[in-house]
């Protein structure tokens, strides 16, 4: 998960955000562009791990573990979203 996109980042200082040249450039960048997340960057890890507990589901096995910083957020939010069934 992303909050900012390489190539967009490029494009504001080349062209300038406000300008109708960087508009138009972003319309054609859109569907490629890496941001795929608003918020925090404890929020980007709490929502890729129920991702990843999503898929695993989806795929037939389930995650038995889960390994972290220490920060308990993550494993509130999982515990909150029922993950571990």
């Amino acid at each position: 998960m992303c909050k900012v996109c390489r190539n967009c980042s490029v494009a504001k200082r080349e062209l300038g955000e406000s300008s109708a040249e960087y508009d138009i450039w972003f319309e054609g960048h859109r569907k490629d562009c890496d941001v795929n997340h608003y918020g925090s960057s404890t929020l980007i890890e709490m929502e890729a791990a129920l991702i990843l507990w999503e898929r695993s589901q989806e795929m037939g096995f389930r995650y038995s573990t889960l390994l972290s910083d220490g920060d308990c957020k993550t494993f509130n939010y999982l515990t909150e979203k029922n993950v571990w069934g």
